[in-house]
């Protein structure tokens, strides 16, 4: 069978856009609800008339790799956490207490303090609707949850599952290999374990060795901050192989409603791409007619029927206006420097900025370094020139060194699109050289393949990083056996965010006096 990139990205945009829409039903007064849904279908009708393809456009596939592709979705899903049928990490508390708000309160969500729910909470709209829907038929509340919980895996599993096959789409060098591809996918990281051993930090969550700052592994997104993750993944994969400016903004804007800090991320990235595209002078279009599709209707419609909403949306929240306090005591919340390194130059020593830099330096070497100076030489082997890539590589340099609210999630979330890049170009390098002959189900050909010197030093690599994401199994797996899943066993339960006081990050206490109460919020 063949596997279709423009399907796949037809799939994916539905699979983002879906949300939205009951978004806007469920949290804007009626007539703005109806502007804006009938904007995002209206862009969504020119995205579908749009005749650009991506750079890889399809490859042939057996339904057995589908399947397996498919099981391996929801296995991955399942031991995440997703619904909560295993142990979860301790980010779930917060996300399954708001989570449960959405289903049993009415929308749009007001907290007991008069607190309006401002998060990015797109992820959940439509398990959701699964959840009310079971409570309104059933009149049970547990019934309701149970039912949002199953619906909440399978969504997940449906992400993930279009996920794989889009990286076997762009990463396939001859053949499709979905299962090998989908498998890096969930194993690619940095070498945290190298860290952590330099470091001597703790084995409970390795990618904190560097203190200061964290790049998350792909298995690390999906198990800590899924709903900022997994609409992420498809959305970057189709930037990435989109060969023509026509549809960036209405793809990247889709990211905007899931997670304000991966949107950062790829617009860096589109905007670099979009460089390159236009000042491009090897391909048929001229300028003029590449401007055109920069600015085309999908482009132009959903910018505004998605980002306008939300960004007002967001803006009513304190973090963003830098309106928090803890005992009566300002904290500043803004975009910044990162704290860390103010505090080295502060402190006027110059023993204290040499530590601060030498630590950076070892970071970036062990998160991302290492794989781009493989890549550098494979590229290189190929006279591959990979600008895109190479500049959307740089925007990790910068990253680390700056901050926005009261942790590290700047770093962490802005770099998951440029990780993803560096996770497919690695992934494709390893399909192209593979032997074509290999056969996986057949050992004997394992064992007899010969690897070039530089694909064996990138899997040796490849596996140290794999010992990260081995770990956020080895650990939710351990805590599954040991403690269960029920709320007695969690001291930390949480049923409602009625029932968290900091809730600054997630709640806006002055909504009222926001645009978007004024304008838009259903009253």
């Amino acid at each position: 069978m063949k596997l279709s990139y423009k399907t796949l990205r037809l799939f994916t945009v539905i699979y983002a856009t879906v949300p939205i829409i009951i978004f806007f039903i469920g949290w804007l007064s009626p007539i703005v609800s109806l502007i804006f849904s009938v904007l995002t279908i209206s862009g969504f009708v020119f995205f579908i008339r749009n005749k650009d393809d991506g750079e890889y456009s399809f490859v042939e596939i057996n339904k057995k790799q589908v399947i397996v592709v498919a099981i391996l979705a929801v296995v991955w899903c399942f031991l995440a956490g997703q619904g909560g049928f295993v142990h979860q990490t301790s980010d779930h508390i917060i996300r399954n207490a708001i989570f449960r708000d959405i289903i049993k309160q009415p929308w749009p969500v007001i907290f007991n303090d008069n607190q309006l729910l401002s998060y990015y909470i797109a992820h959940w709209m439509l398990p959701a609707v699964v959840g009310k829907g079971v409570i309104a038929i059933s009149g049970s509340i547990s019934a309701g949850l149970i039912a949002g919980r199953v619906a909440l895996l399978i969504w997940s599993s449906i992400g993930i599952f279009i996920s794989f096959l889009l990286i076997t789409v762009i990463t396939a060098h001859n053949k499709a290999r979905a299962i090998l591809s989908s498998t890096m996918l969930i194993f690619f990281s940095g070498l945290d374990i190298i860290g952590t051993i330099i470091k001597n930090t703790s084995l409970s969550h390795l990618e904190w060795w560097a203190a200061f700052a964290q790049f998350s592994s792909i298995s690390t997104c999906l198990f800590w901050v899924y709903n900022q993750f997994i609409v992420i993944l498809p959305i970057t994969l189709c930037i990435i192989n989109e060969k023509s400016t026509a549809n960036f903004a209405f793809l990247g804007i889709l990211m905007f409603p899931y997670g304000p800090f991966p949107f950062i991320g790829i617009v860096m990235i589109c905007l670099l791409k979009a460089i390159v595209l236009l000042t491009d002078k090897s391909g048929a279009d001229n300028l003029s007619k590449k401007l055109k599709k920069t600015f085309s209707p999908q482009n132009l419609i959903m910018l505004a029927a998605v980002g306008v909403p939300h960004a007002l949306y967001y803006m009513s929240s304190p973090i963003i206006t830098n309106d928090v306090s803890r005992d009566g005591e300002a904290i500043t919340t803004g975009f910044r420097l990162h704290g860390n390194l103010l505090d080295s130059i502060a402190s006027g020593n110059a023993a204290d900025i040499a530590v601060f830099f030498l630590n950076y330096l070892l970071f970036l070497f062990l998160e991302v370094g290492i794989y781009l100076i493989i890549l550098f030489i494979y590229f290189k082997k190929q006279q591959c020139k990979k600008t895109v890539f190479w500049l959307s590589s740089l925007t990790l340099i910068f990253i680390p060194l700056f901050q926005i609210g009261m942790s590290y999630d700047f770093a962490m979330r802005v770099s998951i699109p440029a990780l993803i890049y560096i996770g497919v170009e690695l992934i494709r390098m390893v399909n192209a050289e593979l032997p074509s002959q290999l056969h996986f189900k057949d050992l004997r050909s394992i064992i007899n393949t010969k690897l070039s010197p530089l694909l064996t030093a990138t899997l040796f690599v490849f596996c140290i990083g794999a010992v990260t994401p081995l770990f956020e199994f080895k650990r939710e797996i351990q805590q599954t056996i040991s403690v269960g899943t029920e709320k007695e066993t969690d001291y930390n339960y949480l049923d409602s965010l009625n029932d968290y006081d900091e809730k600054e990050n997630f709640a806006s206490a002055n909504y009222e006096q926001s645009l978007f109460y004024k304008f838009f919020l259903k009253k």
